[in-house]
């Protein structure tokens, strides 16, 4: 149910998005898009091809005609595939826009049997009353040996001066075709070197240049001028590696896109020139737009139009060190160098680590804003040490502090002042199946609240109930093996212990009788009649941490993957969660591991860097105010429920409508269709609908005072955490061993730190 639902969501997103265009700054704008694939400029109008149709932008309006399954192609029935249709679907056959004599055109590859290209097939593109029109079907034969090699798909394909070219690549490689409309014995074909990794044709006001990436040249970029009676003359080597190149049929000007700035390419030496512009995320493909003053390129879900007259000075940009993967991360950061294009947002993609250290040591001006796991040692360090620019003068920010639990405003806070602005917050750990418990005759407030007596439950009360069984109520876990099992809840303890004596504001004692008692039981715990499998040899010095929580028709007793924080695409199927203490004096936490971004106080740019995290803090999804914030009390549907409703219905009416006018022959097939979308409907409207449920609201609000935003444990460290665990599920060392070592290490590793 849940995969249909995200189907169903992701096509609804890509049919229903509508375009968002808005003027940011004087010859900046930004396009909403989704999956955007290429952009054509016809010297009027803007053409941006993605999954719903095509968007235009000319003279600041935007327009979207969308794709009506496939382009539908009048012409001979042996010039089109056997259904008739024109494929814009994304694929080695995808189609590719290019413009012939200011026309807008489409080409693709027709396939033989074993998937290479027998012929090229092209069609005029038309808009016509808001649909997208094939006309003018014609095809070109690939040639023999290009055919006997195998051509696979299209890299780029312009037309100039009646002739076509076209790079494609196949299973030897990349090759060039060029065709001449008016003396087909001047076609040209070539194979490239096996060491190109890519070659685009790129059509300019002056002629086409070829540009191939070299990859034994460390992907040196190499342009040349290219014609049929020349064939390739070499301009230059590009003295940078560029993520993009941009040109247009009407500029003479060529532009590259490297680090994150938009930059003149100088053709005579192959060097860039003064930024114009930058971006913060890689541009998958740009053009050159209004002759050359404006840059249109495909960043993410979006397209971003840049002034290129001006200059951005060299320390003209707003540096952001980080790694955070998020849709709503990248737009807010798109959104912020568009609509700045005085002092632009720029993403250095690379994790924070000891570095931020040394640049704070330093004083060093490189990096504006850090974004950083606030689980991690480093952050806590500068934290402790001052090293963050405090952020309670934004009124924006504070008032997001103050809404924030006081277990995670501590966290982010330094002497009462916020210094960090959380973006991201996860927790996942042990849960239980109460559909589980119910079968053995217990509920979930059955459960104690310690790590102790959870044990005593599980040995005593549990494990004497599951031999009673039935066969088919027994429980599995996909193959996990009880080594894994009990590792499993070994870290569960081990880091708990760790939070809670955090949330305490003590230094955890790993020699804590308590702690040792717990593993030492963990040890000889009898794991028969789980559904677990006996343990196999490993092959190397590692071992399995991970779990299996998904899978079979029997509702887990224990899950290790269950959600305690929301996130957009959480299962809460996978148990409820399992928050236990040790004691009075080390009551259980629910922590947070979060993502946060701070400042940097030595930035010359702190005023922008703080308007950054406003953007921010503006943009923080609906998951990550709930899970942060206690002042969110009222479940929340899905952002576009009512599109998918609208969608459920549609579809039940158009298979009920099948139904009535189906032949007895198929009522029966017609009937199971339209009781299956209204059975995932049902289910749509009681679970998928809800973005927030209820009841996992009611469960985690009744832990507000367990919520804590936690930092590292010296078990989550790679190396010696690993060796020593290794040891310890071996054999080699008893529980008791392992826990001395563990309390010298990880004690060293705070005094390290600085915590």
């Amino acid at each position: 149910m849940k995969h249909k639902i995200m189907a169903l969501v992701t096509l609804l997103c890509a049919a229903l998005a509508a375009i968002l265009a808005a003027a940011c700054a004087e010859g900046n704008l930004l396009m909403e898009a989704d999956s955007p694939s290429s952009l054509i400029w016809d010297g009027e109008t803007l053409y941006v091809q993605d999954s719903r149709g095509l968007s235009t932008w000319r003279d600041g309006e935007t327009a979207l005609t969308e794709w009506r399954d496939e382009i539908d192609l009048p012409g001979p029935e042996d010039s089109v595939d056997e259904e008739g249709l024109f494929s814009w679907r994304e694929g080695f056959d995808g189609a590719r826009l290019f413009l012939y004599d200011g026309r807008l055109c489409g080409a693709r590859l027709l396939e033989e049997g074993d998937g290479a290209a027998k012929a090229l097939q092209l069609c005029d593109i038309r808009l016509d009353g808001g649909a997208i029109r094939g006309e003018n079907v014609r095809e070109l034969p690939v040639p023999k040996v290009l055919k006997d090699e195998g051509l696979y798909g299209i890299n780029s394909l312009c037309v100039t001066g009646g002739v076509l070219y076209m790079s494609g690549f196949g299973e030897d490689g990349n090759y060039i075709y060029t065709v001449d409309s008016a003396d087909p014995k001047r076609n040209h074909l070539e194979a490239l070197d096996g060491w190109s990794d890519g070659v685009s044709f790129l059509p300019t006001a002056g002629g086409v240049l070829l540009a191939e990436e070299i990859f034994d040249a460390g992907y040196q970029t190499a342009l040349y001028s290219f014609s049929l009676d020349a064939g390739r003359t070499e301009l230059c080597d590009v003295s940078v590696r560029p993520n993009a190149i941009a040109t247009a049929p009407d500029a003479e000007e060529i532009f590259v896109v490297e680090n994150g700035r938009v930059r003149p390419l100088e053709i005579e030496t192959g060097a860039p020139g003064p930024a114009v512009s930058a971006l913060p995320l890689p541009a998958e493909g740009c053009a050159l737009i209004d002759g050359g003053r404006r840059l249109a390129a495909i960043i993410d879900q979006h397209v971003a139009i840049l002034d290129t007259t001006g200059e951005l000075p060299e320390d003209g940009t707003l540096t952001v060190k980080g790694i955070l993967n998020e849709h709503w991360f990248n737009d807010a950061l798109l959104s912020y160098a568009v609509a700045h294009p005085e002092m632009p947002a720029t993403l250095v993609y690379q994790a924070v680590g000891e570095e931020a250290l040394d640049e704070m040591l330093t004083r060093s001006e490189e990096t504006d804003v850090f974004v950083i796991g606030a689980d991690d040692s480093v952050y806590r360090a500068l934290l402790g040490r001052g090293y963050l620019l405090p952020l309670d003068g934004s009124a924006t920010l504070s008032g997001i502090a103050n809404r924030l639990y006081p277990g995670v405003r501590e966290a982010m806070s330094r002497e009462g002042a916020l210094c960090a602005l959380p973006l991201f917050a996860w927790s996942r750990g042990p849960g239980l199946g109460e559909e589980a418990l119910e079968r053995l005759g217990f509920a979930l407030s059955d459960v104690p609240g310690t790590w102790q007596g959870f044990l005593d439950f599980i040995e005593d009360d549990v494990r004497p109930r599951l031999d009673r069984l039935g066969e088919h109520e027994r429980f599995t876990y996909d193959e996990m093996e009880m080594g894994t099992f009990r590792t499993e809840l070994r870290m569960a303890i081990l880091n708990d212990w760790a939070w809670c004596a955090e949330a305490a504001g003590v230094v955890p004692d790993y020699e804590d009788p308590r702690l040792v008692g717990l593993l030492e039981r963990v040890d000889g715990m009898d794991l028969s009649g789980y559904g677990l499998e006996e343990d196999r040899p490993r092959e190397g010095d590692g071992f399995f941490m991970g779990g299996y929580s998904y899978g079979g028709d029997t509702q887990y007793l224990l899950h290790w993957q269950t959600d305690y924080a929301f996130a957009e695409y959480s299962d809460y199927d996978m148990g409820t969660p399992l928050r236990l203490g040790f004691g009075d004096d080390l009551p259980a936490v629910l922590p947070l591991k979060l993502t946060v971004a701070c400042v940097n106080p030595y930035s010359r740019h702190r005023e922008q860097a703080v308007a950054l995290l406003e953007e921010l803090a503006d943009r923080l999804p609906l998951t990550a105010q709930y899970t942060l914030c206690p002042d969110l009390t009222v479940p929340a549907q899905l952002p576009n429920a009512e599109e998918i409703i609208a969608a459920y219905e549609e579809n039940i009416a158009r298979y009920q409508k099948e139904l009535d006018e189906a032949e007895p022959s198929e009522r029966q097939a017609a009937e199971q269709t339209v009781a299956d979308w209204q059975e995932d409907y049902r289910r749509f409207m009681s679970e998928g609908i809800w973005l927030i449920p209820e009841g996992r609201l009611d469960w985690y609000r009744s832990h507000d005072d367990h919520v804590s935003a936690v930092g590292p444990t010296w078990f989550e460290s790679a190396g010696e955490a690993a060796e020593l665990m290794s040891q310890y599920m071996d054999g080699l060392i008893s529980a008791r061993e392992f826990l001395t070592a563990v309390n010298k290490k990880a004690r060293m590793m705070a005094l390290e730190h600085g915590n």
